[in-house]
């Protein structure tokens, strides 16, 4: 028996591959429904290529938006009617627009292993020639959740093509093709689509990504793919938690076994569902709650994948020691907080897997070991990297905290002794990294002034003996009431 909730949204994931998004992932939408076996959710994804000037493979990308662009930052329209509908027996081909020939009357489409001959008609003086199967009806009547649906005897009534242009499903590598005596385009379907079901319960689903929908749009030179999984629904206790969604060509399978490295990385949208799909409109964006719960529910697959270089990461953690405003070093290396808190995860995981031995470049005998026990030559160069960068900017990144007399850092050192260490550092105001930053300045001070640096022992000395004396003497102040009250 399922248990899933009415409206419960879906969340999904949108990870980089590598370190890009694909810009042309769209939206996706759900419909729960019922067979006549069981209740099930289909899942639908909407990806856009651009039509190119000369064949090739045809890859997600919107021709409005630059590549590395995420999916909510492009104009997508919203999921329609005949894409949010429980499933599809075939794959239908549509046609929008002007199309690019205008004196021949018939073409050969393409698709795969079957081809097909097309003939044009007239549609209006204003619009031009379409294809007379050029209708691509934007919704069917409105598909209300858990309506029940028999497949078996009903394999077509979702189609929304004529019967001629219903192709058997496309896969990875087939060829599109549409040649007339005027035009001729030519390429191949150079993607497929990655859904990944995780469950709440830490199991996970991955069901087959079908190609069941392909529009040409003329008028904006892209073609529209609708990829489809259906999948049962699950019972209770192992509520759905997000949905992956990737596209990956045929030479990116080291990216697809990555996946959970760049899971973090994500950008995540809500799932349109059907009352979205009836209104028009696109599903909500995830409030800040809710996109806070979604990133921090990725950090528990594994290591993070690293964007920064290793330098660039000890840079800013230097910056950090020596500015204690956080935003700025930020926003002028053009990364939020929380993509600096995945950056710097991602690389003290690296650093941590490797033996202490391998940081040491003057023996060649423990590098090796360290290489043995599991470190790679890279991952060493990594460390050694890191150390030499860090070191570096402590000696290169000016200070930008409020400068420190020597009697008053004597004074807190002092204290640092005799007192609560926390409370010391807590009163003064400094946070654990300004500490070590405040630190590291007086150090640095002291090499090059040692006058400054027998003064500041002598402050130093004074101020234990003091602080120790009183400190005794409240004691003895406590010992007393103590006596009293007893």
């Amino acid at each position: 028996m399922t248990t899933m909730t009415l409206h419960t949204p879906l969340v999904v994931a949108f990870p980089p591959v590598g370190e890009t998004f694909w810009s042309g992932i769209g939206p996706v939408g759900f419909l729960r429904f019922r067979d006549k076996r069981s209740s099930k959710t289909t899942i639908v994804v909407r990806v856009v290529s651009p039509i190119p000037n000369s064949g090739g493979p045809l890859l997600p990308g919107h021709p409005f938006a630059a590549w590395t662009e995420s999916p909510e930052s492009i104009d997508f329209a919203p999921i329609r009617g005949r894409e949010l509908v429980p499933f599809k027996a075939s794959c239908d081909v549509g046609f929008i627009g002007q199309l690019p020939w205008n004196q021949s009357s018939v073409f050969h489409l393409n698709i795969g292993n079957e081809t097909r001959l097309v003939a044009l008609t007239e549609k209006g003086a204003t619009i031009g020639q379409y294809a007379n199967v050029s209708l691509c009806p934007n919704h069917f009547e409105p598909i209300e959740e858990f309506q029940r649906f028999d497949r078996d005897k009903e394999p077509d009534r979702f189609q929304s093509a004529h019967s001629a242009l219903r192709f058997p499903y496309p896969t990875c590598g087939n060829r599109i093709a549409i040649t007339s005596d005027a035009f001729s385009f030519q390429c191949t379907l150079g993607f497929d689509i990655f859904i990944r079901v995780d469950y709440l319960d830490d199991t996970i689903a991955l069901p087959p990504a079908i190609c069941d929908g392909i529009v040409f749009d003329f008028d904006r030179r892209v073609i529209e793919w609708t990829f489809r999984s259906v999948i049962n629904d699950p019972a209770e206790g192992r509520e759905i938690e997000r949905i992956v969604i990737a596209a990956f060509a045929p030479n990116q399978d080291e990216e697809r076994s990555r996946i959970d490295m760049w899971l973090p990385h994500a950008k995540f949208a809500h799932a349109a569902e059907a009352a979205d799909v009836r209104f028009g409109r696109h599903a909500p964006s995830l409030d800040d709650a809710q996109l806070t719960m979604a990133r921090f529910s990725t950090w528990d697959l594994g290591p993070c994948a690293a964007t920064l270089p290793i330098e660039e990461v000890a840079q800013i953690q230097v910056e950090m020691l020596r500015n204690p405003n956080r935003a700025d070093v930020l926003d002028a290396h053009g990364i939020s907080e929380y993509q600096w808190n995945i950056e710097e995860r991602a690389a003290m995981e690296r650093l941590a897997e490797l033996a202490p031995e391998s940081l040491n470049t003057d023996d060649d005998d423990q590098n090796d070991e360290s290489l043995a026990n599991g470190s790679s030559s890279e991952d060493a160069d990594d460390a050694i990297r890191y150390q030499n960068a860090y070191f570096e900017a402590l000696g290169n990144t000016p200070t930008q905290t409020r400068p420190w007399d020597i009697a008053d850092y004597a004074e807190f050192r002092a204290a640092l002794e005799v007192k609560n260490p926390v409370q010391v550092v807590t009163q003064r105001g400094l946070s654990p990294g300004e500490l070590i930053n405040l630190d590291q300045v007086m150090e640095s001070h002291f090499e090059t002034n040692e006058a400054d640096h027998q003064r500041f022992e002598a402050l130093f000395e004074e101020a234990l003996v003091r602080l120790r004396a009183e400190a005794n003497i409240d004691e003895n102040v406590e010992l007393d009431n103590e006596e009293e009250d007893s």
